[in-house]
């Protein structure tokens, strides 16, 4: 899932959204959850009888937890933890409040990301404009001989 922060045209509000495609400048939600909160068992309600489960230990995000499940299955999961090798992590709903964090987050990366983006490009026309006026003082004193 992806982070995204667009805004609405009709209300100027910003809008949050989440998404399996990337944008430029976007890192994934589990990497800037991992990054801001650190190891636990990170869940919220992501629609009718649908949780969005992560678990991230020892700084790693386990790989097929990035994702949404069933409620019942939620449930299951949360009765069989104390049994297993994830015991210690702490069990956290995501709350509103850390959403908007992770969101603004995102934006911040992408604002790097434009801001690295133009650099390139200036760069790149730099370069050209310079290949363009050495090749015509090149070409002028071959031609004026």
């Amino acid at each position: 899932m992806y982070v995204y922060r667009v805004q609405d045209d009709i209300t100027t509000n910003e809008l949050v959204g989440y998404s399996i495609k990337t944008a430029p400048g976007c890192e994934s939600f589990a990497v800037h959850l991992r990054k801001l909160y650190g190891d636990g068992l990170y869940h919220f309600m992501a629609g009718d009888e649908q949780v969005y489960l992560l678990i991230i230990m020892d700084g790693i995000i386990i790989s097929g937890s990035d994702c949404v499940i069933t409620e019942t299955f939620f449930g299951e999961i949360l009765s069989s933890l104390p049994e297993s090798k994830y015991s210690r992590l702490r069990v956290s709903e995501i709350t509103p409040a850390q959403l908007d964090c992770i969101a603004e987050s995102c934006k911040e990366n992408q604002l790097i990301y434009r801001k690295k983006q133009r650099i390139f490009w200036t760069g790149v026309a730099g370069g050209v404009a310079l290949l363009v006026i050495c090749s015509s003082i090149f070409l002028y004193s071959i031609i004026s001989g």
